[in-house]
């Protein structure tokens, strides 16, 4: 009977093909991603506005005054 040698690894051209498929994966998957954090930033700016208005009118109500913001 004879014996077969043992794969031990991978080929070069199989590293390759693995590699130029996370590539191209990777490039299809960077602008969307990109997309994503520019939305949940401007979500955050958005929620910390509506967070300081609410606490200057409560702070008016609480004062009895008119109160303005200011960045």
């Amino acid at each position: 009977m004879k014996k077969f040698a043992a794969n031990n690894g991978f080929t070069l051209i199989e590293l390759m093909i693995t590699l130029v498929v996370v590539i191209i994966l990777v490039s299809i998957a960077a602008p969307s991603f990109n997309a994503m954090i520019r939305d949940n930033r401007l979500a955050t700016e958005a929620n910390n506005f509506l967070g300081s208005l609410q606490l200057a009118k409560s702070e008016a109500i609480r004062r009895g005054v008119q109160v303005t913001m200011l960045r």
